[in-house]
């Protein structure tokens, strides 16, 4: 097993109930087990985590949370609706932990439960990357190296990672960039409080397989998701 870190470690998992690409997405079942289910059980694995919330606005998702063994929270409509932001969600969670419990974390591990592959080693890779380096926050990525444009003001395209006036590189050559999977964030508490961003101060990407990037937001997506799982693919 590895180090125990002797530090308060949350994790926070906002799960709304509505939502537009997948209705009740975040109770769709994937390999037998919902999306709220999966994402506390890898929680209930990590190594530093020691305590899980789930937050959200549906009685249906809070009693799925509270069978698979996570606390919960009754999120605010005010902070449900589409445009709510996470952060918004978190921090409602944060502070009532404060004001009933008694309890404020020194670090945050955030949950995407529509990113139905991380893992627990992946969750306790993100606490270390944070923690090995003295950063204040981090974020599973991956490696990409795509060519990407954009439509400028005068309406014609141009590259933004790339000169497109120039002869055209290998892609390999483009300069390493790393694209966000959106799984895992995890982040110093206070500062957080203070900033209501999951960036600031030294920021720092964990690498994670592609493979594991996959997130569910259209149903191609949970198809996918469900072929990788039925060819063992992952």
């Amino acid at each position: 097993m590895a180090e125990t870190l002797k530090k308060k470690i949350c994790a926070i998992i906002p799960a709304r109930g509505g939502s537009k690409g997948i209705p009740r997405k975040n109770l769709k079942e994937l390999d037998g087990l919902s999306l709220i289910a999966r994402s506390i059980i890898t929680a209930k694995n990590s190594n530093y985590i020691n305590k899980i919330i789930v937050s959200s606005d549906d009685s249906e998702i809070i009693n799925e949370a509270e069978i698979y063994g996570a606390e919960t929270i009754r999120r605010n409509p005010n902070i449900s609706g589409d445009n709510a932001s996470s952060e918004s969600a978190i921090l409602d969670a944060i502070q009532k932990l404060k004001d009933n419990d008694d309890y404020l974390s020194d670090i945050t591990v955030f949950l995407q439960c529509t990113s139905p592959f991380t893992t627990a080693k992946d969750i306790d890779g993100s606490i270390r990357a944070l923690e090995d380096n003295k950063a204040d926050s981090s974020f599973t990525a991956i490696h990409f190296n795509h060519f990407l444009w954009r439509k400028s003001d005068s309406g014609l395209y141009e590259g933004i990672n790339h000169d497109n006036t120039k002869i055209r590189q290998p892609r390999q050559k483009i300069e390493k960039q790393f694209l966000e999977t959106g799984a895992i964030y995890v982040f110093k508490t206070n500062e957080f409080i203070i900033q209501k961003s999951r960036f600031f101060g030294k920021v720092i990407p964990y690498l994670i397989e592609p493979e594991k990037s996959i997130e569910i937001d259209e149903m191609h997506d949970l198809k996918l998701a469900e072929i990788l799982i039925d060819n063992g693919l992952i």
